[in-house]
C-alpha cells in the first residue's frame, strides 16, 4: 500500500511538470496585435510553427493578466518586440479562462 501511495504521489506531482510547451519555438513569430483589456493582455502573432502544446484550442496568441508577478517585465519586452518588429519566442503553461474561451498562459518570452 505505501508503494502505490508513493507512486502516485510521484505521478501527481511530474504531471504538472510535463505541462506546458513552446506556442513557437522556430523564433519566427512576429507580433501582429496587442489587446489590453480587463486586467488581461492578449498578444496576437503570426509565425511558421504556431502551436498548442497545452490544448487550449487557439494558436497565434498568448494571454497574461494583472496577477502574473513577472507581467511588467514580460509587457516591456513585448511592445519592444512589437515596436522594432523582432522575432520572439513564446512559451505558455496552461490556458486562462475568458471570453468564453481558454487562451494559452504565457509563462516566458524570448526576443530575439
Amino acid at each position: 500500500m505505501k508503494r502505490v501511495t508513493i507512486g502516485l504521489l510521484v505521478m501527481l506531482m511530474s504531471s504538472g511538470v510535463l505541462a506546458g510547451g513552446w506556442a513557437t519555438s522556430d523564433k519566427s513569430a512576429k507580433i501582429t496585435y496587442i489587446n489590453v483589456e480587463g486586467g488581461w493582455v492578449r498578444v496576437f502573432f503570426q509565425a511558421n510553427d504556431k502551436a498548442d502544446p497545452d490544448s487550449c484550442g487557439k494558436t497565434g496568441v498568448v494571454t497574461f493578466t494583472d496577477d502574473n508577478s513577472n507581467r511588467d517585465k514580460q509587457y516591456a519586452t513585448l511592445l519592444t518586440a512589437f515596436a522594432t518588429g523582432k522575432p520572439v519566442q513564446f512559451w505558455v503553461n496552461g490556458c486562462l479562462d475568458g471570453w468564453g474561451s481558454k487562451w494559452p498562459q504565457l509563462h516566458a518570452v524570448n526576443m530575439y
